[in-house]
């Protein structure tokens, strides 16, 4: 799957960002396996690919020039224009001579939680879905090889159950269970169809990154990676932001 640069270090506003991204990640709805929506299902199985936008060579690490600050705030970093398919994007590169033990794991880190497989089966009658995520990418076993350090191959399971009218959610995951409010979470569109939109995620306090959102009209809201949008009654598509992208890949029905 093609890998998306962007530097947020520029006079573009935040809109002409977020459109930007959405050109770019067009060519990638042609990969999809999706099958016609039937009239009757019970179940639905569907697969997401979760992608880091920072990608790691033999020369050193290379990602948006926000992300890079964040990550490594104590390392000056080079821009570099890298061509991908005749798309000239300006990034930030830092050697990896200037990385030490502390950075090179924090890249491992952050490697190891976003490239990955979200595997979801649906059960729409119950208001349950549940994930399986599968840790494991040649782009994380090759920081690995990189580092020179031992790679542990894991995957993760945990669901979710919609309650009250889809006004509340239940996360299960490893034995617990939390409940939240979601009937605050509304994308904010930026096209007329409201197929495109933005969200603005809390990680830390006072610390926010913004995602880019493409509805497929033609799928249940059930086909999703993260939480339901009180606005949205349709299956995600993609979803971007600084540090990672998810994609559909496949969509079935039973």
């Amino acid at each position: 799957m093609k890998r998306i640069f962007l530097s947020l270090d520029s006079n573009y506003s935040m809109m002409n960002y977020f459109y930007l991204c959405f050109l770019l990640i067009l060519p990638c709805s042609g990969i999809c396996q999706i099958q016609p929506t039937p009239k009757s299902y019970h179940k639905i199985k569907f697969l997401y690919q979760k992608k880091s936008t920072l990608r790691l060579d033999e020369k050193g690490v290379y990602a948006d020039t926000l992300q890079l600050k964040k990550m490594f705030p104590d390392v000056e970093f080079e821009k570099i224009k890298l061509s991908e398919e005749n798309n000239n994007t300006v990034v930030g590169f830092v050697p990896i001579e200037k990385l030490n033990g502390i950075h090179k794991n924090e890249i491992l880190n952050h490697l190891s939680t976003n490239n990955c497989l979200i595997y979801g089966t649906a059960y729409p009658k119950k208001d349950l879905i549940d994930f399986t995520v599968d840790y494991n990418s040649p782009e994380t076993a090759l920081a690995y090889y990189l580092f020179g350090k031992t790679q542990t191959q894991f995957s993760h399971t945990y669901s979710y159950t919609y309650l009250e009218k889809n006004a509340r959610l239940e996360i299960s995951s490893s034995g617990t269970k939390q409940a939240l409010p979601i009937t605050k979470n509304q994308l904010t569109w930026i096209n007329k169809d409201q197929l495109t939109g933005t969200f603005s995620v809390t990680e830390k306090p006072n610390t926010k990154k913004n995602q880019l959102i493409q509805i497929e009209k033609n799928l249940p809201r059930w086909i999703s990676p993260i939480p339901f949008f009180e606005n949205v009654q349709m299956g995600i598509k993609s979803i971007y932001d600084v540090e990672n992208d998810y994609q559909l890949i496949a969509v079935s029905y039973e």
